[in-house]
């Protein structure tokens, strides 16, 4: 048994039982409720959710369509103000497959109530109120339109929908926290034996009631009626949910129950199991027709084969594949674990999804006597895998990882951009699967390029003619330069130096750009450009000199006073600036900004800021240096202190005085 299902069993073990839990009946909306215009949890929220429940049972109903899911749902919202009226839509999703193969919504009751001259006032949700759309084939919502709902209603709506097994193997996720503050979120759900699932608790708020109990379980047929667990799950004053800089998909973050389907065992029945180790899932995997067959094939690669073997050099032979490759194709922007084309199509047709144009590089490479295996992942939009669970599909993206020299080089081809060993953002995730037979292991996704800039300039002051001139330098690799040539494709040289001098600085002319190796990948990019300042001193006697006249940070970028969970950089990041200020003749330093060190805990991170004074100049270093992807909440005070000092000490100005 896992470590992670170990502790949610030991939640559901509390003893809570003397809780006292809300239980609103449908439809018994309050003046209280209705009056009240703010609450603690968030005085300024333009809604709140009073009451959800979510009732989770299973039955039986008859040979042809078997097992069902029945989940009954209730909601209740207060509206604070009009910003918030949108929520007097809501909307509930369905399958309609095949006859029996189809989930039903029955006993659909909503109503928006509302205080009208002291008493409270009903408004049903009638049949011209609720509509029926097609998102996408099979898949349907049912569309609800609250009447009357304005600043100050309380809007309610309560609905089953039964889900066959056939349908859905699993209860659907609970969420207990949204885009509103939620005061109760409670889940019940009762399991028969038949069924054993894992059960996953996600997010970061504390659970506040977490119980369960033995009870017998009716399933609607006599022979299948059998004992099961009844659990009782609560998250009260669950705060809404807010983005946050450098964090991944919302659902790595959001507080809720999930499901994975193990294990069904039925009376007359062999005992069907859905658990598979990372062993299962490797094998699975690599003897797919979808996957790994179909690295077999290999013969469209032989010219391409011919030609880079009469490179001797292995770490050549490397990167001139690696650009063979990200030069012949265009990714067509899918992601998704299994390839759907052969993968002959997919190298004769130039494109392909991101899975089938890295297991094209993998066949090669391995026709090029590479060491190389392929790696699973799920991007950072998919959402964080859980090491615990091995599930394939939490999976939707392939790279391939080689060995050579002692080194592991990820490689992926779906961005020209990038060259071996550094790894697309979205695909930094942290950890991934490295699928090999007998032996696959998770692996940490190691990028082995920064962001990292380097920023030089120096500045002449002219305090007779009131004038200020310099020159700038920017060299550029990693993530960084990627970002700039990515850029700089997009609209082409002109327009880009046309954005560049006008991004530069608001106060400055700038003129003499000149770039150089945005066109090659494997070396660093560089600008360099010559500026005046427009703005002239107000006393012409005191000069006020911003130290940080490039590179500046003027925001911090953490500034929620508390964080429940980690900051995710995806990348390493390196940013220096180097500064000279040439002191005109007649003019002495009155002011100089001091020098500052700063360090993360466990060498996250460290900030170094000197200014210093020396044969008529003004020396400036500012460096920052983020030396780990990713920090835990409990660090997110020393990051935002961290940050803040560096604020302040950018905003730090040099003042030069003239000579009395």
């Amino acid at each position: 048994m896992s470590k992670y299902l170990l502790v949610l069993l030991a939640l559901f073990s509390l003893n809570v039982s003397g809780q006292q839990y809300p239980n609103p009946k449908f439809g018994a909306v309050t003046k209280e409720e209705l009056s009240q215009k703010t609450f603690p949890i968030d005085s300024a929220a333009d809604a709140v959710v009073l009451y959800e429940k979510g009732t989770v049972n299973f039955f039986y109903k008859d040979n042809s369509t078997g097992f069902y899911i029945e989940t009954e749902v209730h909601v209740r919202k207060k509206i604070l103000k009009s910003s918030a009226l949108s929520l007097g839509v809501v909307v509930i999703p369905y399958y309609m497959g095949s006859v029996g193969a189809e989930e039903q919504i029955v006993d659909l009751k909503a109503s928006t109530y509302n205080i009208e001259n002291g008493q409270i006032v009903k408004n049903e949700v009638d049949s011209k109120s609720t509509f029926t759309e097609k998102i996408q084939d099979k898949y349907y919502q049912k569309k609800l339109t609250f009447p009357n709902v304005k600043e100050g209603s309380v809007i309610e709506y309560k609905y089953l929908i039964r889900s066959p097994l056939a349908v859905r193997d699993k209860p659907k996720t609970w969420y207990f926290q949204g885009s509103i503050p939620t005061l109760w979120s409670e889940l019940v759900m009762t399991i028969p034996s038949h069924f054993y699932y894992q059960m996953i608790v996600g997010g970061y708020l504390p659970l506040f009631v977490s119980e369960q109990e033995k009870v017998s379980v009716g399933m609607g047929h006599s022979q299948l009626d059998t004992d099961g667990v009844k659990y009782r799950v609560v998250i009260k004053d669950a705060p809404a949910f807010k983005n946050e800089p450098y964090i991944t998909t919302s659902e790595d973050y959001l507080s809720k129950v999930d499901f994975e389907l193990s294990q069904v065992s039925i009376p007359g029945q062999s005992v069907k199991s859905y658990s598979v180790s990372w062993e299962d899932l490797d094998k699975t995997l690599l003897e797919s027709d979808n996957w790994g067959m179909r690295l077999r094939r290999s013969n469209y690669l032989k010219e391409a084969v011919e030609q880079l073997k009469t490179v001797p050099d292995m770490n050549e032979r490397l990167a001139k594949a690696h650009s063979f490759m990200t030069g012949r194709f265009k990714w067509n922007g899918n992601t998704g674990l299994w390839l759907r084309e052969d993968l002959k199509k997919v190298y004769d047709n130039k494109t392909g999804s991101a899975s089938e144009l890295n297991m094209c590089m993998l066949t090669l490479l391995r026709e090029l006597d590479f060491k190389a295996h392929p790696v699973i992942l799920s991007t950072r939009e998919n959402g964080k895998i859980n090491p615990a669970f091995p599930l394939i599909d939490r999976f939707d993206y392939t790279m391939v990882m080689v060995e050579l020299n002692d080194e592991k080089i990820f490689i992926d081809i779906t961005d020209e951009l990038l060259k071996p060993g550094s790894i697309p953002e979205d695909c930094l995730n942290h950890i991934a699967r490295l699928v090999k037979p007998g032996g696959g292991e998770i692996i940490e996704i190691i990028d082995k390029d920064k962001y990292k800039e380097l920023e030089s300039f120096t500045i002449r002051i002219d305090a007779e003619n009131n004038k200020v001139s310099g020159n700038y330098s920017n060299f550029g690799s990693g993530h960084y330069a990627r970002d700039l040539r990515a850029s700089y494709m997009a609209v082409g040289e002109e327009k880009f130096k046309k954005e560049l001098s006008e991004s530069a600085n608001k106060r400055l002319t700038v003129s003499n750009i000149e770039l150089a190796d945005f066109k090659d990948k494997f070396k660093n990019t560089t600008i360099k450009f010559d500026f005046e300042v427009d703005e002239e001193p107000v006393n012409p006697d005191v000069w006020y000199i911003d130290p940080m006249f490039f590179g500046k940070i003027e925001k911090n970028p953490f500034l929620k006073k508390e964080r429940e969970f980690p900051v995710d950089f995806g990348h390493l990041t390196e940013q220096t600036v180097m500064g000279t200020y040439v002191i005109p003749e007649g003019f002495v330093v009155d002011e100089l900004p001091k020098s500052l060190g700063l360090s993360l805990p466990d060498g996250g991170g460290k900030f170094t800021y000197i200014c210093s004074q020396a044969d008529g100049k003004v020396q400036l270093v500012s460096k920052l240096i983020i030396s780990k992807a990713m920090f835990y909440a409990e660090n997110y005070h020393e990051l935002k202190d961290f940050y803040q000092r560096i604020v302040q000490k950018h905003a730090e100005q040099i003042i030069l005085k003239k000579k009395i």
